[in-house]
């Protein structure tokens, strides 16, 4: 008789996929902590972010970091001007991107 291997999820691996589904399904708006250089492809790809302030560490986004992002209204940069190129990412349409960082000190 034949017996069949059982796919098995590891604890960690069960509970990192549970909560990136719940983080996805209830994201409204976030704050990148400062130190993180860039946002991946697909950083927060069809997921109910709202809005999303992004630090001055940011040096690249990904094209697609915001692909699927409907309900995304508003980004805020704190860099200067167009100093991350490729905007709006992949953000709808209707998505403000707000630069925070042309202030002279």
């Amino acid at each position: 008789m034949r017996k069949h291997k059982k796919n098995k999820m590891s604890g960690i691996t069960l509970i990192a996929l549970v909560v990136t589904i719940i983080v996805l399904l209830i994201l409204a708006g976030i704050s990148i902590p400062n130190g993180v250089e860039e946002l991946g492809k697909w950083a927060f790809g069809y997921g109910n972010l709202a809005s999303i302030t992004i630090p001055s560490s940011i040096t690249n986004i990904d094209k697609h970091a915001f692909d699927g992002c409907s309900l995304l209204t508003n980004i805020t940069i704190n860099k200067p001007t167009d100093s991350i190129s490729g905007a709006p990412w992949g953000a709808p349409s209707g998505c403000t991107i707000t630069w925070t960082g042309d202030e002279i000190p």
